[in-house]
């Protein structure tokens, strides 16, 4: 997208929108929800949802383990990360790969938008490497926004991992 790339909303949509931002500004609602206030929807659990709020300060708490597990990672010898997961929990480290694409001496990543081992034998990014090397020098990280999604977990505690790999 260049400089001159413009988007624009329908008239009816855009009066929606700036509605939808008066309200907001009105009723402080951009500080509850930092505050992780539930009211600004049912009241329920929705509090419970509205831990990646801190999900910036708590990763900037632990940049330097993050940044011996990279070294790690890259003086052991890996050369491929394969990141199982579903939806969101997949969709932000294939954003970053898109966005910053490969960094000479790290692994090359993967990633497999599913919970099922079985998609990988099919999926021509896995498929077409198996064999080519051993599995000391691969990745396998299985994600989750929410850290308990069942299927994810008993997969991965079970050891059944994608069969090229």
């Amino acid at each position: 997208m260049d400089e001159t790339t413009r988007f624009h909303l329908s008239p009816e949509l855009d009066a929606e929108v700036r509605a939808t931002l008066d309200e907001w500004a009105a009723g402080d609602k951009v500080m509850r929800l930092w505050a992780r206030d539930a009211t600004l929807w049912t009241g329920a659990d929705e509090a419970s949802w509205l831990g990646w709020l801190g999900v910036a300060g708590d990763q900037l708490a632990r940049v330097g383990q993050l940044r011996d597990l990279a070294d790690a990672v890259r003086t052991e010898g890996f050369t491929q990360v394969l990141v199982l997961g579903m939806g969101g929990s997949s969709l932000c480290p294939e954003v970053l790969k898109m966005t910053f694409g490969r960094n000479a001496g790290y692994p090359e990543l993967f990633v497999l938008d599913s919970t099922d081992p079985g998609v990988s034998a099919s999926d021509p990014a896995i498929s077409t490497r198996r064999g080519r090397r051993t599995r000391a020098d691969r990745i396998l990280a299985s994600s989750s926004r929410s850290r308990v999604t069942t299927g994810r977990t008993s997969r991965y505690r079970g050891g059944d991992t994608p069969s090229a790999w």
